[in-house]
């Protein structure tokens, strides 16, 4: 048993579907709760009006607390994301949250668990499909239609045009602002290893705005480019300045060998250098897990 599972059991009521993934029956409504690092999403599902739904998220948001909390509607309810210093907090924050609503939407005879919450309908034909990490009931002719609409948003992605020579360039681009926000920065007394995830972050920006696609080959390519140029680009800034100051001493020692003998400079040197390549790897690391949630939301993939 896993450790949140027992709690959340005990708590909520909700199974552990997939790894820190939770689904069950929270007082008649049906309810997929995820654990993170970030914290924890919080999905209700219900069949209701637009409008109804707004007006569920807005009481969600401001029942007892919205501090570190973001709620929107969803396609079959709401979504709150919920963020605490403990895991125990944010699940007192989620139940006091969860009590209110659920008692506004009883109240209001918003209807909850044995209806498909795309159309309503009841009976036989109800199934509980999976949707990335969302666990919804739906009934078979809305699973046919959903199933529809997902399968031509894949073709329409697969058929996009993947320019990898632009998108490389763009790659290309954003690792060279960052080499150059860190040039200055070295100039005027800083270095800040930083500068590597601001490199990243626009390696990948510039390479969907150019035209590439966003997949693992935009992950690959632009941690690669990242790495080498701010790796270079350390490597040159400590040539110049090393030997700009061995001509001026007159010492015709070569620049490398020269740093490499002197214990500060190798020090120093080989510092900068792992600075880079750890924070340019965080910056991958982080780019690729929002990439990865963006594509989720974006891409819907149904299992049952």
């Amino acid at each position: 048993m896993g450790l949140y599972t027992k709690k959340i059991q005990e708590a909520l009521g909700l199974n552990e579907k997939q790894n820190n993934v939770f689904y069950g029956d929270y007082k008649g409504y049906e309810m997929t709760l995820c654990i993170s690092q970030q914290g924890m999403d919080v999905f209700l599902n219900f069949y209701a009006s637009d409008e109804e739904k707004y007006s569920v998220a807005k009481l969600f948001q401001s029942a007892k607390t919205n501090k570190m909390v973001r709620t929107e509607v969803s396609i079959f309810g709401i979504h709150s994301m919920i963020n605490g210093m403990t895991f125990k907090s944010i699940l007192k924050k989620i139940i006091e949250k969860l009590d209110v609503v659920v008692d506004y939407m009883a109240q209001h005879e918003i209807l909850g668990v044995g209806h498909c919450m795309s159309c309503g309908a009841t009976g036989d034909n109800l199934q509980t499909i999976r949707l990335n990490d969302v666990y919804v009931t739906l009934d078979e002719e809305c699973v046919e239609k959903l199933t529809m609409v997902v399968n031509a948003a894949d073709q329409e992605f697969a058929a996009l045009p993947n320019n990898y020579g632009k998108g490389i360039a763009g790659a290309f681009l954003g690792a060279a602002i960052g080499a150059v926000a860190w040039v200055v920065l070295y100039m005027i007394g800083f270095v800040s290893a930083l500068i590597a995830v601001l490199a990243v972050f626009l390696g990948n920006y510039f390479w969907v705005k150019f035209g590439g696609k966003s997949n693992s080959v935009k992950t690959i390519s632009v941690a690669v480019i990242s790495l080498v140029v701010l790796v270079l680009t350390c490597l040159g800034v400590y040539v110049v300045v090393v030997g700009g100051m061995l001509a001026e001493a007159n010492n015709s020692t070569p620049v490398l060998e020269f740093i490499m003998s002197n214990k500060e400079l190798k020090g120093a040197f080989i510092y900068d250098m792992a600075m880079n390549a750890v924070f340019t790897l965080i910056g991958v690391a982080a780019q690729y897990a929002s990439t990865k949630k963006k594509d989720q939301a974006q891409r819907i993939r149904i299992s049952k």
